[in-house]
């Protein structure tokens, strides 16, 4: 999908076009409101360093498999998400953040346990 550069952080209401906020994972809640989703559930977005000094779970970007030796990109992608919150707010969208140590504040925290009984 395009990317709504008229509205590059949050979530982008035009159809067919989505907001990017500099990640994947945030353009992700994007589409699936697009989708038709009405809760959205946040897995894996911690934001972090893992206990390995791994940025990302398939190790750095520079695929030399060593703990990455550049700029986290954590601070960058964390913010979209204060826009998200408030987007989805207007939207009927409930976002909720499945990871107990996240850094993205802007949501609830529940347990995967909480999240796999979710609507039952």
């Amino acid at each position: 999908m395009p990317r709504d550069n008229k509205h590059r952080h949050g979530i982008s209401a035009e159809k067919g076009k989505i907001s990017w906020n500099r990640n994947s994972g945030a353009a992700a809640v994007n589409l699936a409101y697009h989708l038709g989703a009405k809760t959205i559930f946040l897995l894996g977005f911690d934001m972090d360093y893992g206990a390995d000094g791994f940025t990302h779970w398939f190790g750095s970007y520079a695929g030399d498999g060593m703990k990455s030796n550049v700029r986290p990109p954590f601070r960058t992608h964390l913010l979209g998400f204060k826009q998200i919150c408030a987007d989805a707010k207007k939207l009927g969208l409930e976002i909720l953040n499945v990871n107990l140590s996240s850094k993205i504040e802007e949501f609830p925290k529940i347990t995967l346990d909480q999240a796999l009984k979710w609507g039952q």
